[in-house]
């Protein structure tokens, strides 16, 4: 669940955020199903509780990742020239 930052992302160098967001946002996607997964076959405890806590704080990220993927207004549209 928890680990070092995926290495596949420290080989890219000078990339514009658009680039690494739907990446980044598969990534989470599959972390979150892997501890919803982890979650269902704990038992009771106040460690579930806790991984509950990071389990929604983990979704509240995707969504935000979610909203930057899909903006309201094209990217070109924020620089002017």
């Amino acid at each position: 669940m928890l680990g070092a930052f995926p290495s596949h992302y420290t080989t890219i160098n000078f990339v514009s955020l658009d680039h690494l967001l739907r990446p980044l946002l598969k990534e989470q996607r599959f972390a979150v199903a892997e501890l919803e997964r982890a979650l269902a076959a704990l038992p009771e405890s106040d460690a579930r509780h806790i991984l509950w806590q990071y389990l929604d704080l983990k979704r509240r990220h995707v969504q935000a990742l979610e909203s930057g993927a899909n903006p309201a207004t094209p990217a070109a549209a924020h620089h002017p020239h």
